[in-house]
C-alpha cells in the first residue's frame, strides 16, 4: 500500500497495516468468525428498555423494575444490571405503567403506550428518601459491593472507606487487596495495574494525588478482559466523583516518625468552565528509613561454604512529582485532552555490616563492609487522548503516549578483612535510558437489545540502553540495548438480558523482542511471540444473590531490568545479574465470585507455564560466590479463596476479611525435589467507629500465617494499626492522628532451599510509626472524565 495514501485513511483502515501481512490475513478471518458466532440472533419484537441513574447521573444497578397494565395488573418484573439497564421483551400493543423502586429511594412511575414499535425511555433518576423517627434520621445506602463486568465494584463514596485518610488505605481495604511489606498487592496475583477514570496510571504518584473524598468507586478485575493488555496483572479501576464548573483545590501534609522523621506535602488544583478543564498538582516526599538484616546462607558442594552476614541499612529518598493537563469538550459528543506527568527521585542507601565466611567449618574470611548507593530517576510521561461518539451506535476512543525514563546508579563499596590487608574498593556506575511510544484505538458499536461489540488495536515500541562501568576487575563492564515492538488487536462482545451479563473477548498480540549485547554478542537475543488470549465473563443474578464466573488466558513478560546482563554487586561472595533468556509466562486462570447482602466470596485457580522467578546458583569460576538471577520454571499452580464480611451495627461497622492461598511448587535441592506448598492464611479485622462530634476511630488487625513462596518458607506477621480523625470547617479541614504497626510485628522471617544453596534470613524494617495528617480541600462535584492510556510497557520500567 502507498504510504502517502495511507495517511489519508481513517484509523480503522490503518490498523491492519500495523500488523505483519502474514498475520493479518488469518487473524482478521478468525476475528470475523468469532464476531459472527457470538452475536446472537434476536428476533424483532416490541420491547421496552431504559436505564436508571442516581442524582449524580451515575448508573444505578440492582434496582427493581416492575411492569403493569394501565389497570394495575402485574405483567413482569426484573432487576437492573450493573450499568442500570433494564428491558422487557415481546410485549403486545397497549398501555402500560412502569414502577422503579429501591429501598431508601423515592419510587418513580412512567406511563406509556406501545403501538407497533419498541420504546426506549429516557434515563430515570432516583433520589434518596429520608425518614425521620423521633429525632433519629435513617438514610438507606446503596449496596457497597456489586459484581459487574467480571470484577468486584466497591462503592467507596457509599461505604466506610470514605473515612480513610489516604488513597492507598482505600485500595488496600478493597476485598481481595492487601499491603505486603509496603507494596499494594492483589492477594495471590501481585501488584495491580491502576486506571483512573479509564486512564492508566504510570506510577502510584497519580493515585496519591487523589483525595479520598474524590473517589466514587473502585473495581477490582482479577481476570481483565480482551480490551486490556494481556500482561496477566490484576486491574484496579478508580472512578472519581463528578465536578462542576469552578475551582477545586486540595492541600495536604503528612508527618510521621519511625526511627526517623518523614514528611510529605502536596497540592492539587483544577479549574473547569464551559467544557474546558485545566488541572495540575505537585507533591514532595522526604522518606528516611532504617532496617537491620541477618542472613545465614550455605553452599553444599565439594567445599562446604557457610556465610553469616549482618547489615544495618539507612535509606533516604526524596521525590518530586508533578502533573499538568488540559481537557476540552468540543461538544457533547467529542472531547480531547493532554496530560503531562513527571517524577524526579534521588535516593541514598548506606549499608554498614560484616560478613563471616567459613570453608568446611574452618574460618576463611571476615569482612567489614561499608557501601553507599546513589540513585537518580527521571521520568517524563505525555498522554494525548480523543474520545468521540460518531453516531448513536458508534463511538471511538484514541490514546497516544510517550514515556522517557532515565536511571543512574552509583555504588561505592569498601571491603576490608580482619588482617588489615589492602581493602577491596568497588566503584560501579550503571545507567539505563528507555523511550516508549504507544498508540491505541478502540471502537464500540452498540446493537441495542442485541448487545455491543468493542474492537480495536494498539502498537507500542520500546528502546532502551543499559551500561555498567566498573573501575576495577571485580565485575565485568557491560553494555546492551533492548528493543521491543508489540502489535495487538482485540474484539469483545457484551450482552445483557437483565439477570444475565455476558462478556466474551479475544486478544491477539505479536511481540518482537531483541537484546543486543555490545560486549558479548553471543548473548544476543532475537525472539518473536504470537499469542491469542481468550477471555469470558458471566454474571448472573438470582434474587439477592449475584454470581460471577470468569476465565482468561494472559501473559507475564519479564521486566526490562531482567532482560540485560548488568551486575549488581553485594559483596565478594554475592552478586545479582539479569538473564536475557527469560521468556514470558503464560497464565490460565478461572474464578468464581458470589455476593449476598454483606457477604462476598471469591474462589480462584491459576496455572502458569514458564513461571518467572528468582534463581540462585554458584558462580562457575568461583564456587564460593552465590549468584542471584532469574529463570523460567516449568509449571506453577495456586488455589486461592477470599471471604469478606461487612455489616453495620449502629455506630460500629466491622469488616472481616479471610484469605487462603495454596501454592503447588517443587524445587530441587541437592538433587532431590522439595515441595513448597504450605498454604497462607490471612486474617483481617477492620473496625470503624462513628463517634459524636464528628470523630471517627479506626482500629485494624492483620495476621498472615507461615507459608510458602517459590523456594522460600515465610514466617508469620502481625500488624495493628490505629487511627483517629476529626473534620472541621464543614468537612473542608480534616486532621488525623495515627499509629501503624504498633507492636512492631511486621518482621521478615524467611528460609529457602534451591540447588546446593540454603538461606535463613531475618529482617526488622522501619514499619512502626506515629504521625499526623492534615487535609484542607475545596471541592465541587458534577462531571468530568479522563481516559485510558497505553498498556504494560511503562509498568515494566518499574517507575515508583
Amino acid at each position: 500500500m502507498n504510504k502517502k495514501k495511507m495517511y489519508n485513511k481513517p484509523l480503522a483502515m490503518v490498523f491492519p497495516y500495523l500488523l505483519p501481512a502474514t498475520v493479518v490475513h488469518w487473524k482478521m478471518k478468525l476475528l470475523s468468525v468469532i464476531l459472527l458466532s457470538i452475536i446472537p440472533s434476536v428476533l424483532q419484537s416490541r420491547n421496552i428498555e431504559g436505564s436508571v441513574v442516581d442524582a449524580e447521573g451515575q448508573p444505578f444497578g440492582f434496582v427493581n423494575a416492575v411492569l403493569y397494565t394501565n389497570d394495575s395488573v402485574y405483567i413482569s418484573g426484573c432487576v437492573t444490571d450493573s450499568s442500570g439497564y433494564f428491558r422487557f421483551q415481546n410485549l403486545p400493543d397497549g398501555s402500560y405503567i412502569l414502577k422503579i423502586s429501591f429501598l431508601g429511594y423515592n419510587d418513580k412511575f412512567r406511563d406509556f403506550n406501545i403501538d407497533g414499535n419498541s420504546i426506549k425511555l429516557e434515563p430515570i433518576v432516583l433520589t434518596e428518601s429520608t425518614i425521620e423517627l423521633d429525632a433519629v434520621t435513617v438514610t438507606a445506602r446503596r449496596p457497597v459491593y456489586q459484581l459487574e463486568g467480571g470484577g468486584l465494584k466497591v462503592n467507596v463514596a457509599n461505604s466506610i472507606l470514605q473515612n480513610e485518610t489516604k488513597p492507598i488505605d482505600v485500595l488496600r481495604k478493597i476485598p481481595g487487596m492487601t499491603l505486603t511489606q509496603g507494596e499494594l498487592q492483589a492477594f495471590g496475583f501481585g501488584a495491580p495495574v491502576i486506571y483512573i477514570n479509564g486512564k492508566k496510571a504510570q506510577s502510584f504518584d497519580e493515585v496519591e494525588r487523589l483525595g479520598v473524598k474524590d473517589i466514587q468507586s473502585v473495581t477490582l478485575l482479577t481476570n481483565p478482559g480482551a480490551a486490556y493488555d494481556a500482561s496477566g496483572s490484576p486491574v484496579l479501576l478508580i472512578v472519581t466523583k463528578n465536578k462542576d464548573n469552578g475551582l477545586m483545590f486540595q492541600l495536604d501534609g503528612d508527618i510521621y516518625k519511625g526511627n526517623r522523621i518523614n514528611h510529605t506535602e502536596g497540592v492539587n488544583m483544577s479549574y473547569q468552565r464551559d467544557g474546558l478543564t485545566l488541572f495540575g498538582s505537585y507533591r514532595f516526599m522526604d522518606k528516611q528509613t532504617e532496617s537491620y538484616e541477618n542472613m545465614i546462607s550455605g553452599i553444599r558442594s565439594d567445599t562446604v561454604w557457610n556465610y553469616n552476614s549482618r547489615e544495618n541499612q539507612y535509606a533516604d529518598d526524596k521525590k518530586n512529582s508533578y502533573q499538568a493537563g488540559i481537557n476540552y469538550n468540543l461538544n457533547p459528543n467529542h472531547s480531547l485532552g493532554m496530560q503531562y506527568d513527571g517524577i524526579s527521585k534521588d535516593g541514598i542507601n548506606e549499608i554498614s555490616g560484616t560478613s563471616e565466611a567459613t570453608a568446611n567449618n574452618e574460618p576463611y574470611e571476615n569482612l567489614d563492609i561499608q557501601s553507599k548507593i546513589d540513585q537518580h530517576i527521571k521520568n517524563h510521561h505525555l498522554n494525548l487522548f480523543y474520545r468521540g461518539k460518531w453516531s448513536e451506535n458508534l463511538a471511538f476512543n484514541m490514546y497516544g503516549d510517550y514515556v522517557r525514563n532515565k536511571l543512574t546508579r552509583e555504588q561505592h563499596t569498601n571491603e576490608t578483612n580482619e588482617t588489615g590487608n589492602i581493602p577491596n574498593l568497588v566503584f560501579i556506575t550503571s545507567r539505563s535510558d528507555f523511550d516508549v511510544y504507544a498508540i491505541k484505538g478502540v471502537f464500540n458499536y452498540s446493537m441495542k437489545d442485541k448487545g455491543s461489540v468493542s474492537f480495536g488495536g494498539d502498537y507500542s515500541f520500546v528502546k532502551g540502553n543499559n551500561t555498567l562501568d566498573g573501575e576495577n576487575n571485580t565485575i565485568e563492564n557491560a553494555s546492551s540495548r533492548n528493543t521491543e515492538s508489540k502489535r495487538a488487536a482485540f474484539v469483545s462482545y457484551a450482552f445483557s438480558s437483565g439477570k444475565l451479563d455476558l462478556i466474551a473477548g479475544l486478544r491477539y498480540e505479536s511481540l518482537l523482542s531483541k537484546m543486543h549485547d555490545f560486549k558479548k554478542p553471543s548473548n544476543n537475543i532475537d525472539r518473536e511471540y504470537n499469542n491469542l488470549f481468550p477471555s469470558l465473563s458471566l454474571n448472573y443474578i438470582t434474587g439477592n444473590v449475584s454470581h460471577s464466573l470468569n476465565y482468561s488466558v494472559s501473559t507475564t513478560r519479564p521486566d526490562f531490568d531482567i532482560l540485560n546482563t548488568n551486575v549488581y554487586y553485594t559483596n565478594r561472595f554475592n552478586y545479582q545479574i539479569g538473564n536475557p533468556s527469560v521468556k514470558p509466562a503464560i497464565w490460565n486462570q478461572a474464578n468464581y465470585s458470589l455476593r449476598y447482602k454483606f457477604i462476598y466470596l471469591n474462589l480462584i485457580y491459576a496455572n502458569a507455564k514458564n513461571y518467572i522467578g528468582y534463581n540462585f546458583y554458584t558462580d562457575k569460576e568461583n564456587p564460593s560466590v552465590v549468584v542471584t538471577s532469574y529463570t523460567n520454571y516449568g509449571r506453577y499452580q495456586r488455589l486461592a479463596a477470599a471471604l469478606n464480611l461487612n455489616y453495620q451495627f449502629g455506630f460500629w461497622e466491622p469488616t472481616v476479611s479471610l484469605y487462603y492461598l495454596k501454592p503447588f511448587f517443587k524445587m530441587d535441592y541437592m538433587g532431590k525435589p522439595v515441595a513448597h506448598d504450605k498454604p497462607c492464611y490471612n486474617i483481617g479485622w477492620d473496625n470503624g467507629f462513628t463517634l459524636p462530634k464528628g470523630f471517627y476511630l479506626n482500629a485494624e488487625y492483620q495476621y498472615s500465617s507461615p507459608s510458602s513462596y517459590l523456594m522460600f518458607e515465610l514466617g508469620a506477621t502481625n500488624v495493628v494499626n490505629l487511627r483517629l480523625q476529626k473534620p472541621f470547617l464543614k468537612d473542608r479541614l480534616q486532621i488525623t492522628l495515627y499509629g501503624n504497626d504498633l507492636f512492631n510485628g511486621n518482621k521478615v522471617k524467611m528460609n529457602g532451599l534451591i540447588n546446593t544453596i540454603s538461606f535463613d534470613q531475618r529482617e526488622i524494617s522501619d514499619s512502626r510509626n506515629f504521625g499526623v495528617s492534615v487535609i484542607f480541600r475545596f471541592n465541587n462535584y458534577k462531571k468530568t472524565k479522563e481516559y485510558n492510556s497505553a498498556e504494560d510497557e511503562m509498568e515494566r520500567l518499574k517507575v515508583k
